[in-house]
């Protein structure tokens, strides 16, 4: 491909501000690399890919005091040296940070639990779907670039924004080729009934596996199923660092122990479930539950323990997510030059609703 006016195409970080009528509360901030560094890379797999996704992350805050350094951050972490950067110029895409409230002074809610999914009135309503008005509007603004961008994304996320893709993840999978997240243990389980069939740290009183523990009640919450099939064609990549353990008083439900931010708005009967299910311990008990749940339900999951490491993201784990991401790519996307993202169907994920999400594993 050549280029005959280069510089219409300069790499540049842009920051977009809310727009109501098009669905979303919230600014965003979007990188777009340079053309020449897309197109004529050397990297003859990665130059031919078209259409490509959109690099998702996200920066959040709890309380409207952190809500300046959190947007600042969103523009920061597209400038260079932040592991979302890293991965868009590993895969020569474009990617963009979306700085969101996790939860409000109030405590109304976090990140998308129940009570979030409830919200009718702006600016918090329905913040899921914000998130991919936001991706739908960078897709229009990309639309002059050299190579279209595919509709569904590859997203990442660290302790609490992980949380956040992970949820993402179960709401609307049709729209996500890649995930890829650290820093927690506890991952939403992909069923909405407990029937025996999965590891559990004890067995829970309640089997029925409600928002966000599993993905029962989506239907009344968000006006569809769970997609299983959807999800299963997801790629997961789930990281931590062996020394992120925690130090937990397990005699009570409420205690302030490391990552329980999101234990506190499930309320009593769904926090006991999440803790019957998982356990405690970050490493040794979540993490492991975790894995061993999505190995068992047959997802595309990795699942790798960093040993020595605290609750941070080292460079080791920065080359391991960006590879993943550039496998998932070069595994999903075509190359060759499509002139269109949805020509021959290549970037579409099943948007058929299961049912009844357990009935294709046993």
């Amino acid at each position: 491909m050549t280029i005959s006016n280069p510089e219409q195409y300069a790499s540049r970080v842009q920051k977009v501000s809310k727009n109501p009528d098009a669905g979303f509360y919230f600014p965003y901030y979007l990188y777009t690399p340079s053309a020449a560094q897309v197109t004529n890379s050397g990297n003859e797999t990665l130059d031919a890919i078209n259409p490509r996704p959109l690099v998702v992350g996200f920066r959040t805050w709890g309380s409207a005091a952190e809500r300046d350094e959190r947007v600042a951050d969103a523009r920061a972490a597209l400038t260079g040296g932040s592991k979302i950067r890293a991965i868009a110029d590993e895969l020569q895409t474009p990617a963009m940070v979306i700085p969101l409230p996790s939860s409000t002074d109030d405590g109304r809610f976090e990140l998308l639990d129940r009570s979030s999914l409830r919200i009718s009135e702006p600016p918090y309503e329905r913040l899921d779907l914000q998130i991919f008005a936001m991706v739908d509007d960078a897709r229009e603004r990309l639309a002059d670039q050299p190579y279209d961008i595919a509709e569904t994304v590859h997203l990442d996320g660290f302790s609490n924004n992980d949380r956040l893709c992970d949820q993402l993840s179960i709401l609307h999978p049709e729209r996500i080729n890649a995930v890829s997240g650290g820093g927690d243990g506890f991952h939403t389980i992909p069923k909405r009934e407990y029937n025996g069939t999965i590891p559990v740290q004890s067995e829970p009183e309640s089997t029925t596996l409600e928002w966000p523990v599993g993905a029962a009640g989506l239907e009344e919450l968000i006006g569809k199923e769970f997609n299983k099939e959807a999800w299963l064609d997801t790629a997961f990549y789930y990281y931590i660092g062996g020394e992120d353990q925690g130090e937990n008083d397990k005699s009570t439900l409420t205690n302030d122990y490391i990552h329980a931010k999101s234990y506190g708005n499930f309320g009593e009967k769904r926090q006991q479930l999440l803790v019957d299910i998982f356990g405690w311990d970050q490493v040794d008990e979540r993490f492991a539950i975790s894995r061993q749940i999505f190995e068992t339900v047959g997802a595309d999951a990795t699942f790798k323990i960093y040993e020595g490491v605290g609750h941070t993201v080292t460079r080791g784990m920065v080359a391991d997510i960006t590879d993943f991401h550039r496998q998932q790519m070069v595994s999903t996307y075509p190359s060759g030059g499509l002139s269109s993202a949805t020509d021959e169907g290549s970037d579409t994920k099943s948007t058929e609703q299961a049912s009844d999400a357990d009935s294709s594993e046993t």
